[in-house]
């Protein structure tokens, strides 16, 4: 747990350091982001990340942002900013953690994949390379989804506000455009499992940052919603962060 004064509280961060010994500033560093029904610790559960990171020799940083979708929400917690702006000060001052902006990295499924690209389109600053698991990139598609639900309504006021509007700062569309003149330009990573629910929103998202000239691949291959696909599509990620291409057929495990 840390205090995160950005929030008001205390939340969980689950942390991977590389076991060579050989710490310093300038280590590689991944902010590894959640999906809606998970948390801090959920990629250490469901996935290989840890054994993926030594092999990379990596530090990965997994933050806890509940259910807020990564954003300074209506009402609730100003998790973007703790993600871009308090986070890394937590992380440099607990692990001696400050990489350059080539050497810093932001990944995500789902809730996490919109956070993730939300994350480099709005601070291209801060981030060099991005890789996006089975986004949940258009806010208009998860209201529709998510209005049916129990507590369906509340949850999304909370995190949108009464008028349930999607503001230009949460629109990755918009967020996108601004980012075309971003120098240098950050570089993007995406992939969707063949049967996932979001497959159509993911090309569409791949298509619009195409159309604007950015630098972004996208890559599918067989595979669902789940941990099971994103647990492939990390070695591809951190092979990417690395400034390897993801090969231009994937057809499942490695």
């Amino acid at each position: 747990m840390v205090r995160a004064k950005t929030l008001g509280m205390d939340t969980a961060l689950w942390v991977i350091l590389p076991g060579d010994g050989k710490m310093s500033k300038a280590r590689r560093v991944v902010y590894l982001l959640h999906p809606l029904g998970g948390d801090a610790a959920s990629w250490m559960r469901w996935t290989s990340v840890e054994r993926y990171a030594a092999e990379h020799s990596l530090a990965v940083i997994m933050p806890e942002v509940q259910r807020s979708f990564y954003l300074d929400m209506a009402r609730g917690g100003r998790f973007f900013t703790y993600l871009t702006e308090e986070l890394p000060n937590l992380v440099e001052r607990l692990f001696g953690l400050a990489p350059e902006r080539e050497g810093c990295f932001v990944a995500g499924a789902s809730m996490g994949g919109y956070g993730a690209m939300k994350a480099i389109l709005s601070r291209p600053d801060l981030y060099a390379r991005s890789a996006c698991f089975s986004g949940a990139y258009d806010l208009n598609m998860v209201k529709a989804l998510a209005l049916p639900t129990p507590g369906g309504l509340r949850e999304l006021m909370g995190a949108l506000g009464d008028n349930l509007e999607v503001a230009p700062e949460n629109n990755l569309t918009e967020l996108a455009r601004q980012a075309v003149s971003a120098r240098p330009s950050p570089k993007m990573m995406m992939c969707c499992g063949e049967s996932d629910f979001l497959l159509g929103a993911n090309l569409r998202m791949y298509k619009e940052l195409s159309d604007l000239g950015l630098d972004v691949r996208y890559r599918q291959w067989p595979g669902g919603h789940s941990f099971d696909f994103w647990d492939e599509a990390l070695p591809y990620a951190f092979d990417f962060f690395a400034g390897k291409e993801p090969p231009e057929k994937i057809t499942g495990c490695r």
